[in-house]
């Protein structure tokens, strides 16, 4: 058991929850989180300082909270939707066409960046794939009624892997 764990033990309850309240605006105050979607928000964190570490990759900016299909731009205007993962498959991706569908997908994100995090957050991978290789490895999500990314060999294969440097 490590040192954070063990002094998380000692709290009591009422302490534990106020610590998350102290903790989640010092996420904010130094820029790893905007929104209330902790887990989303540090993951597109992780991408954006891996990418900006790694000379052979552009440069990311966080997008406007407001933007719907990507969550960060490099300096010439590409666009990436980053998809945070503590599971076997990602969220779900809104504004696809439905799969019975005869039209094209309009291009909603230029790349996708899968950020894989470990039991404990901490990061495990993050990997790139181009908007094309997305739309022939997705899959359906009837229940949410959207498609999702399998996390799965295969589809890390089809990835580039992006680490810091």
């Amino acid at each position: 058991m490590d040192d954070v764990t063990r002094y998380l033990k000692t709290m009591d309850d009422d302490e534990l929850v106020r610590l998350y309240g102290t903790w989640y605006e010092e996420m904010k105050e130094r820029g790893i989180i905007r929104t209330r979607n902790v887990v989303g928000e540090i993951g597109e964190y992780f991408a954006i300082e891996t990418y900006r570490s790694n000379p052979r990759f552009p440069n990311l900016s966080p997008a406007r909270v407001s933007m719907k299909h990507f969550d960060a731009t490099s300096e010439d205007g590409t666009r990436y939707t980053v998809k945070t993962v503590t599971s076997t498959s990602t969220g779900v991706f809104y504004g696809l066409n439905h799969p019975e569908s005869e039209a094209e997908d309009e291009r909603l994100f230029d790349y996708l960046i899968l950020v894989r995090l470990n039991k404990d957050y901490t990061l495990a991978g993050v990997h790139e794939m181009a908007w094309n290789t997305f739309l022939e490895l997705k899959s359906w999500h009837s229940r949410m009624a959207a498609w999702k990314m399998a996390i799965n060999q295969h589809v890390l294969s089809c990835c580039i892997r992006v680490d810091r440097e």
